[in-house]
């Protein structure tokens, strides 16, 4: 959460906060739940789960598969548009090899728009509206079909060569369950010998190594 009560979005690892960056973004990973801590809402820790989310204010919202657009969509290209997506573009293109490729939570279109343009054959999948719209508005971005859903769902029909999903948004899915609902549609969709790739942080946990920062839930 920033200073502005808005929620810190999933986004390239190469930009999510740190204990190093800001004492007041810390967050963790432990027993398939997010466990955050701010500073500026009195130290208080809360955990976001299958339910919802619950910060010291009360906020709530992260168990609606169309939250996070609605409050990221007109500033995620501002602040994530200046990160060059060619090599994930490069990587992603070789492997589609030719066949359809679907992204889920497609966005603004960061990396479907550099791949559409090397003519790959990409469709997405999004919850938000808002999100999507932007894509919309770019060069291109009325040629790629999105089709409005949960992500977890795949609300689309196959086969794809290709199924991505990049930027720690799995993540936004808050349960194993949910996660696990997202493979299972995602292999549904797949050619036989069809890939997922997903792009998710790895806490170290080493870097937890004080008692305020390492805590145990259950």
């Amino acid at each position: 959460m920033d200073d502005q009560g808005l929620l810190w979005p999933a986004g390239p690892t190469t930009d999510m906060p740190s204990r190093h960056d800001n004492q007041d973004r810390t967050a963790l990973i432990s027993s398939g739940r997010r466990v955050s801590r701010s500073g500026r809402l009195g130290g208080e820790y809360c955990v976001a789960s299958a339910a919802g989310l619950c910060f010291g204010d009360g906020m709530t919202g992260f168990d609606d598969p169309a939250f996070y657009g609605a409050r990221w969509a007109s500033v995620y290209d501002d602040r994530y548009g200046g990160l060059d997506p060619e090599s994930a573009v490069d990587f992603l293109a070789e492997l589609a090899d030719g066949g359809r490729v679907l992204e889920l939570a497609i966005g603004t279109g960061r990396i479907a728009l550099p791949l559409a343009r090397r003519g790959v054959v990409v469709e997405g999948v999004d919850a938000s509206e808002a999100m999507v719209g932007r894509l919309r508005a770019k060069p291109g971005g009325e040629s790629i079909p999105v089709t409005i859903g949960d992500m977890a769902e795949v609300g689309v029909s196959g086969p794809f060569r290709l199924v991505y999903l990049v930027s720690n948004t799995l993540f936004g899915l808050l349960s194993q369950a949910r996660q696990a609902e997202c493979f299972q549609n995602v292999a549904q969709v797949l050619d036989p010998d069809g890939m997922f790739v997903i792009e998710c942080f790895v806490p170290d946990l080493t870097r937890f190594d004080r008692a305020s920062e390492s805590r145990h839930w259950r």
